[in-house]
């Protein structure tokens, strides 16, 4: 299949779409705090995604060895991130409203978005496996196709988290 960059940015939407521990904290984000906050949360998640994509179209074989072998210290720091974003949720004063968010509270939004998306390994086999189905994964994918694969799922995936808040 030849990859274009649409194809790409639809790609990119759909795997952004199932809803999961990202999608709800996105959610949460958005009802509790404003759209910006759940824009920032859903811009840390595309990033990731993205980041999923490089590492499946430039040789699965390396990330799937880091997975097998890591894959305690993935669970464990996932668990560790989801409990501290818990016990954020529930210290966050029910107050709270988009206006009162300072940039470093934006900044962390968006990196706790990315960091619970880069340490579910579920999102890379789930980068792969679609990648897969669709046939973009094909020998000698190049460094040109590759950044457009990777540049197309980046922004369908911000495309989902735009509409979905």
């Amino acid at each position: 299949m030849l990859i274009t960059f649409a194809s790409a940015l639809i790609l990119g939407f759909v795997i952004a779409a199932p809803v999961g521990p990202a999608s709800l904290l996105c959610m949460q984000r958005t009802l509790t705090l404003g759209r910006a906050a759940g824009l920032a949360t859903g811009l840390g998640i595309a990033a990731a995604d993205g980041l999923c994509a490089a590492l499946v179209a430039g040789g699965f074989g390396v990330a799937a060895d880091v997975l097998v072998v890591q894959a305690r210290w993935l669970n464990i720091g996932a668990g560790a991130l989801l409990t501290g974003l818990g016990l954020r949720i529930l210290l966050v004063p029910p107050g709270a409203t988009a206006d009162k968010l300072s940039t470093a509270t934006q900044r962390w939004n968006t990196v706790s978005g990315f960091l619970l998306t880069i340490f579910n390994p579920m999102a890379l086999l789930l980068m792969a496996a679609v990648l897969t189905l669709f046939g973009v994964l094909e020998a000698g994918i190049g460094l040109r196709r590759g950044a457009m694969l990777v540049a197309g799922i980046f922004g369908g995936s911000l495309l989902w988290w735009i509409a979905l808040v």
